[in-house]
């Protein structure tokens, strides 16, 4: 039953978002849906939770393709197949952005299914709250700039972020915000153990090799 209600919901989202000019990832197990603009590719995805009636806790991200190719290709991992889909730079769930709105009635059971007519209301208000909050948040992020400058000011940026901005940043010819980010993402080594550690210093090898900045941090 559950496979069956996920299946009717991304038939009718299908239908309504790319009235939108959103597109449906074809090889995704779950359903993700991308849509361009300006330099980058915004992405929605449903990410189902949970057992008995379907949940869903979707969310939204920005991806710049360069970035995310290169990022992807430094941590060492197969090439994303698909210019328009894969990771992003920055992203957040839309119940998040729902709530910081002051509509976060009943989430996230404005999302869930309990039986097939549940799946129209669903899809309208998942819908509704994509072009509403949900776009509010993507359309200040519509630009490999815009994706650099969200970036750098965030205080609170973890590993991968610190390594998305060094190579965004790099491409944008910042070079000296690059070089601190990639410090940063450096010095993560010290408190890690292998494999994760050796990750690490793999990716900033491949990064100092790519771009020719930091070459001091390999010569450890």
């Amino acid at each position: 039953m559950s496979a069956l209600l996920g299946s009717l919901l991304q038939s009718e989202l299908t239908q309504r978002l790319s009235a939108e000019g959103w597109r449906l990832d074809p090889v995704a197990r779950e359903p993700r849906y991308s849509h361009g603009v300006g330099d980058v590719f915004w992405q929605f995805g449903l990410n189902a939770s949970g057992d008995g009636p379907v949940s869903f806790l979707p969310a939204v991200g920005a991806r710049h393709p360069e970035t995310s190719q290169l990022y992807v290709k430094f941590r060492g991992l197969p090439p994303e197949p698909e210019v328009s889909f894969g990771v992003c730079s920055i992203g957040q769930g839309l119940a998040d952005l729902v709530r910081w709105e002051g509509q976060g009635v009943a989430l996230p059971h404005r999302w869930r299914l309990h039986e097939e007519s549940d799946v129209a209301r669903v899809a309208e208000v998942m819908v509704s709250d994509l072009l509403g909050a949900g776009l509010r948040f993507l359309s200040t992020l519509s630009s490999a700039a815009d994706i650099f400058l969200r970036l750098e000011n965030d205080q609170s940026r973890y590993q991968a972020l610190n390594g998305h901005l060094a190579i965004v940043a790099a491409l944008l010819g910042h070079q000296d915000s690059a070089l601190s980010a990639l410090r940063s993402y450096a010095a993560e080594a010290n408190r890690q153990h292998d494999p994760a550690r050796s990750c690490t210093w793999n990716f900033v090898s491949s990064y100092v090799g790519h771009f020719g900045i930091g070459d001091d941090l390999i010569s450890r």
